[in-house]
Parts: structure tokens; sequence; C-alpha cells
């Protein structure tokens, strides 16, 4: 069917095209080592971002700045790794708790003949609301960090913080003391979970700018690719599929515009985040269950009814606890909607392998095919948000 042509072929070139947007040459080598990252060797010609990953000094209930550590030296808690949530960790023998706040510091060390060049700092995603300082001086925020819930606002949106390399005293080498307070009270994960990357100021612009692009074309083509088949579906409006197949379009482009560098916040800087947050949640596990509505509703094949059934009905059972539970309560259950993607992949993946060889349907492979890569794209993911892959 020309339908599977389209929905997968738009959706492997959605991921592929993205992670082509990235391809550029990325330092994961250089790691921080309690609290200094030593950059004298990094050629930023050659490699112009560097993750900024590795054990950062950390201070749990403090909100240190550049002047508490001046003349003297503050012991911290603990080092902890970057990107990772700070309630795995222990100090006394205790588990962080994942509500409150901390602060969190590093220096990098930076070769003198980089003076006055600018680099950048690009923050993804920190739970759930963080201030920078560089050298003492407050440079960029999200959301509103407090020591109370009451007061503090959650918010998610990648920045990229420009840095201008100064050497007043012409050192052999300049140092950026980079110090991030951070609260947490809204998301079960917390702290710096999401990378933090240095370099070129113009090369991480250039890099955003370029995934945004990309981002709008695919979100584009199927939005349109959508309305299409809306004026289908009013022509023919016994043919549900069409319908299950606009509002699969649609979701699809809705998530885009809540992943891509979190171009919906960009728009709309005061978009609640609670919203937000179900919003990626029922994107995200939602969409098989628009595909099988979409598949079930074309064939009448009774030996995968029963599976389909099995898709839509739970699936519609979480979509409702994402809608209609709290937010906490929602991240809480995520290994649930983990286990249903799962569930629900492979089944679609065999029924459309089945279907493939029975009907030797036209376009049919190239469905399976594109299925298959979201289904591992979802693992990917997944594992990812577990902390075993780091992809």
């Amino acid at each position: 069917m020309i339908k599977y042509y389209f929905i997968c072929v738009l959706s492997f070139f959605l991921f592929f095209n993205l992670a082509l947007a990235k391809n550029i040459n990325i330092n994961n080598h250089k790691k921080i080592k309690k609290g200094v990252l030593d950059l004298r060797s990094v050629d930023f010609s050659k490699t112009p971002i560097v993750t900024l990953n590795g054990n950062w000094e950390f201070y749990w209930k403090k909100f240190y700045t550049s002047k508490d550590f001046l003349g003297k030296k503050i012991k911290p808690d603990t080092y902890i790794p970057v990107p990772s949530k700070w309630n795995k960790y222990t100090f006394n023998n205790k588990k962080f708790p994942r509500f409150g706040y901390a602060t969190y510091r590093i220096k990098i060390i930076i070769p003198a003949k980089l003076k006055n060049q600018l680099l950048g700092i690009k923050i993804y995603d920190i739970s759930s609301a963080y201030r920078l300082f560089i050298n003492g001086k407050l440079k960029s925020s999200n959301g509103k960090i407090s020591k109370s819930k009451k007061e503090a606002i959650p918010q998610f949106l990648t920045q990229i913080t420009p840095v201008i390399l100064t050497n007043k005293n012409d050192k052999k080498e300049i140092i950026l003391e980079c110090i991030l307070h951070v609260s947490n009270y809204h998301n079960y994960t917390s702290g710096i979970w999401n990378k933090i990357e240095i370099g070129k100021f113009n090369t991480l612009q250039r890099e955003r700018i370029l995934t945004i692009i990309i981002a709008f074309i695919i979100g584009g083509s199927i939005f349109i690719m959508g309305l299409y088949h809306f004026s289908i579906f009013l022509l023919r409006r016994k043919e549900l599929s069409n319908l299950f197949f606009v509002f699969l379009t649609f979701l699809m482009t809705l998530r885009i515009t809540l992943v891509e560098e979190r171009i919906l916040i960009f728009w709309f800087p005061d978009f609640d985040w609670h919203l937000f947050r179900k919003l990626e949640f029922f994107t995200a596990y939602f969409t098989s269950t628009l595909i099988a509505l979409f598949i079930y509703h074309l064939y009448s094949e009774d030996w995968f009814k029963k599976a389909f059934q099995f898709i839509i009905v739970s699936g519609s059972i979480i979509g409702g606890i994402i809608l209609f539970f709290p937010i906490l309560t929602v991240i809480q259950l995520k290994l649930l909607y983990d286990i249903h993607i799962l569930i629900a992949g492979t089944l679609l993946l065999i029924s459309l392998f089945i279907l493939s060889v029975k009907y030797k349907i036209s376009g049919m492979n190239i469905a399976f095919a594109g299925m298959s890569f979201l289904y591992l794209t979802g693992i990917n993911d997944i594992l990812h948000h577990m902390e075993i892959i780091n992809t």
C-alpha cells in the first residue's frame, strides 16, 4: 500500500536525517577527572565540539558561587558523573533523594592561544531548572531554581551560551570555572541526565539550525500528507484507516516540535511544563496504537485481529494514564510503557512480515524495513534512558 510507503519512508528519513544533522566530529574521549577537564591538547579546528562528560564536583543542598571558593578549599560531597541522575549515588551511605537542589562545578583548562575566541556551551535538558555561571558571572538559566518546591518553576529548553575566552594576565592557560545551580521537584529524573557540550559557538549554532531546518522539512512533509489524507477521509468517511493515518501524521509532527531542540518551548517559553511532558510521553507511546488501528481497519485477517486488539486496548489505557494522571505518576510508570512498546512493536513487525509474504503488496517490504528501524530506534531510546547505553 502506498500509505505504508509514505509513513515508513518518511519516518526513516526523519530519524536518519536528524542524525546526519549532528554528523560533526565530537570528542567524547576527554573526560572530566575530579572536577577538572584539560583541553590543552584539543585542536578545536579539527574537533569543534567536546562533550563535558566525567566526574563533576557535587555539593548537595548548597548553591555555591565563585566567591565561596576564593581563598578556601571546599571539599565536594562527592563527584557525580555527567550525564547521569544524582539519585543513583550515595553520600554517607545514603542515596541522594531525587527531589532537592545542588551545585555542580568543573574547571576547564584551555590553551592561551585561543584568547578572544568565541566558544559556546550547549545544554540540552537538566531536571528541572538551572542557572549557569561562567567565572562567577550568570550566563544563562532555565526555569526557576529554588530551595523549595513552592517557588521552583521547571522548564526544558535547549540553549547555547556564548563564552568569550579572556586572559587578562596573559597566563599560560585560560581557566573556565563552570558552576551549575540545579533544583528538581517535578521530574522523576534528577540532575544533569543529558549531555553538555562545549565547542566553537558558530559550529554549535550551525548544527542546531541545520537540525531545525531538517525537522521543519520532514515535519512539514508529514503534516501536509496528513492534510491530504484528511481530505480523502472527508470524501470516504467509511474508510477509517484514512482517519487514523491522519492522527498518526499529526502526532508525529507534534513530536518533532517537542523533541528536536525543544522547538515548541522555543516558540512558547511559557508553555506549561507538565502539559509539555505529558505530550512528550503521549506522542512517544501512543504511536504504536495508531499504527495498529490503521492496519486493523485496512485488513480483515482474523489471525492478527486479537493481537491488534491487545495493542489498541492496552495502548489506549496507557494513553489515558498519560493524559489524566499527575505527571510524576506518569513518569514513574515509564517501565510499563516501555514493555508495552516492545510487545506492540514485535507484534506489528510480525504482522507486517506475514502480510508482505502473503499478499506481496507493493511497498510492504519498505514498510517492514521502516517499522524495523523505528522499533530499533525505540529500543535505543529505552536503553539510553535507563543509562545502559549513551547514544
